[in-house]
């Protein structure tokens, strides 16, 4: 619904159903700052596409880019690229349309994030920069430019990888983007872009560990008012090149999808091994001195005089007593990897003494990387008083993940090296 009569820069009412879409939709991310992002980047998908198609026909019917519809049925927040980048793509009679959505009332420049500028899947064919008013239920189109003129008039920000453009700098009048978008061959709207080097998933790997430990830094969701800008920015922590190698490739992307997500959703703070070896432990986690009635396993024995071994009691419905998660660490000086032993055992004391009781048939003791990528799995037998991982090496640095499932009971310890 048009609200002003103005032809060079359109005000639009936004629907009722795009705002009860946006809340329902980003309440699907886990960070609050990534849930205001998408709620506006709702909302104007909400309002500019019926507004196209009442313009320019059915025949140019908006569709959302295909381009993010990656992850099986992932809802429409989780399959765009809204915890990354400000914007959206839209579909446009064969023609990609990056909507570029501002909150700010007193706007004077547009920041266009490099992603969609830079990288050839990404970048569209014309760029729309419209601002938005929430709580007032309006939009306005504050003009556009194509890929080329804004390559050519936006400033370059490498502080935060934006293409920065001022309000007065865009084309005003929209009537004349229906004309163009027809006139216009692709080299005419589009600038020649540089290819971005493919990465292997050997090189992937360890650059979406970097992005987890910084989430980590980070700290969890924030529960405070909405912000209107990421305070936490993955695309930052790596070189636009390596950043844009995995945001090319579908497989790659969710890879760091689920990292992030598995990063964000575990409970507590990752334990720090290296810590250990300082002579440092959390409370929760005793030693075999403090547990003196443990019966210590043949691994445990086996493994060098300056390891440090800590266990952690674990609660789970149906068993009598707590499970102990037994991790052993030892710092190998010959290639500085960190070689860890992680056992899981069902021990508790009563008025006589050391009880030993069997773990649960089909409990499983499960080996994680950050992206939930199963790397060994260890399943009790009946009579099975305990179950242990394989001794493994992890590089300094590197976080891991222990997963202990009982049916649909899980339970997950991350820890760094």
């Amino acid at each position: 619904m048009l609200l002003l009569e103005d032809l060079q820069r359109p005000r639009l009412s936004i629907p009722r159903f795009a705002r009860q879409q946006g809340l329902a939709d980003s309440s699907a991310l886990l960070r609050l700052e990534h849930r205001w992002n998408c709620y506006l980047n709702q909302l104007a998908l909400g309002a500019l596409k019926p507004w196209v198609e009442e313009e320019q026909g059915h025949e140019r019917a908006v569709a959302l880019s295909a381009l993010w519809q990656s992850v099986p049925k992932a809802g429409l927040a989780e399959s765009q690229p809204w915890q990354w980048v400000n914007g959206s793509a839209m579909a446009v009679a064969g023609q990609r349309w990056i909507v570029i959505p501002t909150d700010d009332l007193d706007v004077e420049r547009f920041r266009v994030s490099q992603e969609w500028v830079d990288i050839s899947s990404w970048s569209g064919d014309y760029y729309l920069m419209v601002q938005l008013d929430p709580e007032a239920g309006w939009l306005q189109v504050r003009g556009y430019l194509n890929h080329s003129q804004l390559k050519e008039q936006a400033t370059y920000d490498e502080g935060d990888r934006t293409y920065c453009i001022n309000d007065d700098a865009l084309i005003q009048d929209i009537d004349l983007l229906w004309v163009m978008s027809e006139l216009e061959s692709v080299d005419q709207r589009q600038a020649e872009l540089a290819e971005i080097p493919s990465l292997s998933p050997g090189q992937v790997e360890p650059l979406i560990q970097q992005i987890c430990q910084e989430l980590e830094q980070a700290g969890p969701a924030s529960t405070k008012a909405p912000l209107p800008q990421t305070a936490f920015s993955p695309r930052l922590v790596l070189s636009f090149e390596q950043w844009a190698g995995i945001m090319e490739n579908p497989e790659f992307r969710r890879s760091l999808e689920r990292a992030m997500r598995a990063s964000l959703r575990a409970n507590g703070k990752v334990t720090q091994l290296r810590r250990w070896l300082a002579g440092t432990c959390e409370p929760v986690w005793q030693s075999l001195e403090q547990l003196p009635s443990l019966q210590v396993s043949r691994g445990l024995r086996q493994m060098p005089a300056q390891s440090v071994s800590r266990g952690k009691r674990l609660s789970l419905a149906g068993l009598q007593s707590p499970l102990t998660l037994w991790t052993t660490v030892t710092e190998e000086t010959t290639d500085g990897r960190m070689m860890v032993l992680v056992q899981l055992r069902h021990q508790a004391e009563d008025a006589e003494g050391l009880v030993v009781r069997p773990l649960p048939k089909g409990l499983k003791l499960i080996l994680l990387t950050p992206a939930e990528e199963s790397l060994q799995v260890v399943t009790a037998r009946e009579q099975d008083d305990y179950i242990q991982l394989k001794r493994f090496k992890v590089l300094s640095g590197k976080v891991f993940c222990v997963e202990i499932r009982l049916g649909d009971q899980v339970v997950r310890e991350r820890f760094r090296a």
